[in-house]
């Protein structure tokens, strides 16, 4: 499901489009990185630590892991 679509809705041609832009301009930030990844996570907002704490810990758990 797109975080951008109105749940129950179909999504709208603009919103496709705004979506297909975000996600590409995401990966590029990514691919700055050796280790960059792109991670979607459903049910976020853009307040991802209130609504998905434990998905921001398991990121910053496994970023801890590779640095070992």
């Amino acid at each position: 499901m797109s975080p951008y679509a109105t749940p129950g809705q179909p999504q709208s041609p603009m919103n496709k489009v705004t979506e297909d832009e975000n996600e590409q301009i995401h990966r590029e930030i990514a691919s700055l990185s050796s280790r960059g990844k792109q991670r979607i996570i459903l049910g976020a907002s853009h307040v991802i630590q209130a609504d998905q704490p434990d998905a921001v810990v398991q990121v910053v758990l496994d970023v801890l892991a590779q640095i070992k």
